[in-house]
This record gives structure tokens, sequence and C-alpha cells, in this order.
């Protein structure tokens, strides 16, 4: 599976969609993916659960060097909603939820259910 990549604090990082980092992202969160998908989508993800996520997938691309609270402050700084952010965190849940194909085929109907979703732009 290929990595997403998402841009914090000037830093691009890879977050690989991998079982290990799904395991911790509901874990730690007590959502299931899909529920994570959801928040994000109707823009209720909480700042520490997009932290988590994030985290997870970075992790599971071989970097340890964030930690939790410094992804969270990034995110505060940055605001957690914006498109570009969004869009990796959508991708990044899809990718873990569905095989590449299936993803691709998700974000096309989300883009002809609404426009302005994250993934228009990288869709």
């Amino acid at each position: 599976m290929a990595n997403v990549s998402i841009a914090i604090g000037g830093h691009k990082k890879g977050l690989c969609p991998t079982f290990g980092a799904a395991r911790d992202i509901e874990s730690q969160t007590d959502l299931s993916l899909g529920e994570c998908y959801d928040l994000l989508k109707f823009g209720r993800l909480k700042y520490e659960e997009a932290a988590v996520i994030i985290l997870a997938g970075v992790r599971a691309a071989g970097k340890s060097d964030w930690e939790l609270e410094g992804v969270g402050d990034q995110l505060f700084k940055e605001r957690i909603m914006t498109r570009e952010i969004r869009a990796a965190l959508g991708r990044f849940l899809l990718a873990m939820l569905y095989s590449s194909e299936e993803a691709k085929k998700k974000f096309a109907a989300e883009m002809e259910k609404d426009p302005a979703h994250p993934s228009a732009e990288n869709g």
C-alpha cells in the first residue's frame, strides 16, 4: 500500500496504511476507522483524534520522531480543517478501509455528492 503524504509545520511525512496503524487509531480514539472518516467528513473530528491518526500513520511508516503533543500543537496552529490536512487524513483513512481501487471510487462518489469535500483537489 502506498503512503499518503501530509505536510504539517513545514515538514512532509508519509502516513502508511497498515493494520498496526488502524489498530492504534481505533484503540486510542475508541472509534472505528469508518467513524473517524465520518467525523472528518462532517468537520467533527477532534484535534487529539486527528493527531492520533497522523502519529499512527507516521509511526507505521517507520518515523518515530514526532510525538502526540507536538502533532496536536501543530494541528492547532495550522487548523485541522485546512483543505490539505483534511484531504490527507481522508485519503489515509480510506486507504485503510478499502482497497486502492475501492478507495478511489469512494473518493469519486464523495466528490459527486459534495464538490467542497476535502478530496476535491487531490482525488
